[in-house]
């Protein structure tokens, strides 16, 4: 398998002498062989939305540096005495592999139910034809999915429910450095009769954290959500329409 796009982002910047723009970086990616799919415009719009939300996200502190004509580079940092300036080198895939593998394994049940929850909506996002990828390291951002050209930041919860009561804990500082116009919640409902998916844009659920219908819980704020006709917070604020709501899927 490939190394994820922002690995191979920096592969491919650090052998070039000018920026690149996103298509370009994934078409010598997939040349390379550090990419396993086609140089498609869905897969150029993915690697685009996971290096503007990289350089977004963590600002000086990227790898990377997205210029105003849209093309990328490599952000130079200072090095130590005695070493060269440059990205720093990423570890062997097959090394990474196996280490996250043996982390997962140490993983209490809950937090396996996430990671569980987020292959389930990147398989069924998928089978609807969207490009996605896994931002990594991770920055709060679970999936960029691409359709069409353009790109979707997805943090997804992931809860089994009680009595058809479903509890989701969104941490304070997580949503608020998440805040964006194409930024979207994906609660995974797990029940008997299927999964259900709801898909609120993040000024939806800032909406309900406003009117006070989320409350906040020390340093998260606790999402009560019910399946019954599928609804949020005490003030069951009518959540119907945004059942299977997937950005851009019109």
């Amino acid at each position: 398998m490939g190394l994820p796009f922002l690995k191979s982002a920096v592969a491919v910047l650090g052998g070039s002498k000018e920026p690149l723009a996103a298509g370009e970086i994934v078409e010598r990616a997939v040349k390379g062989g550090l990419l396993k799919c086609d140089a498609t415009d869905a897969a150029s719009a993915t690697m685009k939305g996971v290096l503007t939300n990289n350089t977004r996200q963590k600002g000086a502190e990227s790898y990377f540096v997205a210029l105003q004509d849209g093309r990328f580079k490599l952000r130079r940092r200072r090095a130590a005495a005695g070493q060269r300036a440059g990205p720093p080198r990423s570890a062997a895939p097959e090394a990474g592999a196996a280490a996250a593998a043996k982390s997962k394994a140490k993983l209490p049940p809950q937090q396996l139910a996430g990671i569980g929850g987020e292959r389930l909506v990147e398989g069924h996002l998928n089978i609807l034809g969207y490009g996605t990828a896994v931002p990594e390291p991770d920055e709060g951002i679970d999936i960029v999915a691409t359709r069409k050209g353009s790109s979707y930041s997805l943090q997804v919860k992931t809860s089994r429910g009680l009595g058809g009561l479903y509890t989701f804990r969104l941490r304070k500082s997580s949503h608020e450095r998440i805040a964006g116009k194409e930024t979207y919640y994906v609660f995974v409902l797990r029940s008997g009769g299927g999964n259900v998916f709801v898909v609120a844009p993040h000024a939806k659920i800032q909406r309900q954290i406003d009117v006070g219908n989320v409350q906040l819980k020390r340093s998260h704020y606790e999402i009560k959500m019910r399946l019954n006709a599928v609804s949020l917070g005490a003030q069951r604020a009518d959540m119907s329409d945004y059942r299977d709501a997937w950005p851009g899927a019109k």
